[in-house]
């Protein structure tokens, strides 16, 4: 899934923990990429032409929605934890 496990990055010790950190990354980066390719998916099901950047601004929405910003000229925004339910 990744070249490096987060345990890794974070440098956790216990195996235990680490191998439930690299789960829930793995969980919530699964989750992500498929709410952008949902996202994706009901820009092109409209009707007409659809642009590139239709699709780029529905991802967006659903990166910001979560509370992951893609620049730092962005506001900053908290993430609703009732979204994750």
């Amino acid at each position: 899934m990744w070249g490096t496990r987060p345990s890794d990055l974070l440098r956790v010790e216990d195996d235990y923990v680490g191998y439930c950190l690299d789960q829930a990354v793995g969980f919530f980066g699964t989750f992500i990429e498929s709410e952008l390719e949902q996202a994706e998916e009901r820009v092109r099901a409209r009707k007409g032409k659809t642009r590139e950047s239709a699709i780029k601004a529905a991802r967006m929405r659903v990166l910001r929605q979560y509370g992951i910003q893609s620049g730092a000229t962005e506001a900053r925004q908290f993430a609703d934890p009732a979204l994750m339910m």
